[in-house]
């Protein structure tokens, strides 16, 4: 029966505001979604300070291996992490970015669409700026 209402509050959630989290996703303690219209959050495992825009993705490969987020990463719009990726700590996904099958160190801007990915280190802190810790 839960199963039943929890399907209805979704896909009223994703109709009414366009964000695709489906209830057996488990998000974090602590999140931001700012503007999530046409977002999906798939399967990954999310990590406290999440950050997240608009028309981002987190999505499985065809093996249905999903991403493992650290704490603080940001998403910025159109940005997109597919399959078996481990994004480390502190980490900055640049608009328009996609990375699939890859693993990124901590405290890194990231850039580029795969398999072109790009990183350099960053001194801002995901974390300070958008959750004031």
């Amino acid at each position: 029966k839960n199963a039943v209402i929890a399907s209805k509050v979704y896909y009223l959630n994703k109709s009414l505001n366009d964000l695709d989290a489906f209830y057996e996703v488990t998000l974090p303690d602590i999140f931001i979604l700012t503007h999530p219209v046409g977002t999906v959050l798939g399967r990954g495992k999310y990590s406290d300070y999440f950050v997240a825009y608009q028309r981002v993705t987190i999505g499985g490969n065809i093996k249905l291996q999903y991403p493992v987020l650290g704490k603080g990463v940001a998403m910025y719009g159109g940005s997109a992490i597919i399959g078996n990726c481990n994004i480390s700590d502190n980490c900055l996904i640049s608009f328009g970015t996609v990375i699939m099958e890859k693993d990124i160190p901590p405290n890194m801007v990231v850039f580029g669409n795969h398999p072109d990915i790009k990183y350099k280190t960053t001194s801002r802190s995901v974390i300070e700026r958008y959750f004031n810790t």
